[in-house]
């Protein structure tokens, strides 16, 4: 995923990760990213699986930069 420009994204984005990374358990296949999408992240946010794992490969460090004008 590219560097996402809206602030609305990128809060969003935050919130995912601080979910997963709260939530995900090596080796647990109940605390796995299908099972925490399937359970949490899909109800609340409504988006697919593909775009989670696509959230998940955003570095923090592109989620702190201010939008350029």
């Amino acid at each position: 995923m590219s560097t996402p420009t809206y602030k609305s994204t990128k809060k969003r984005i935050k919130e995912i990760l601080k979910i997963v990374q709260r939530e995900y358990e090596i080796h647990n296949n109940k605390r796995c990213y299908k099972a925490i999408w399937r359970n949490i992240i899909h109800p609340k946010y409504g988006i697919c699986y593909d775009t989670l794992l696509s959230y998940i490969k955003v570095k923090p460090s592109n989620l702190n930069e201010e939008i350029k004008k």
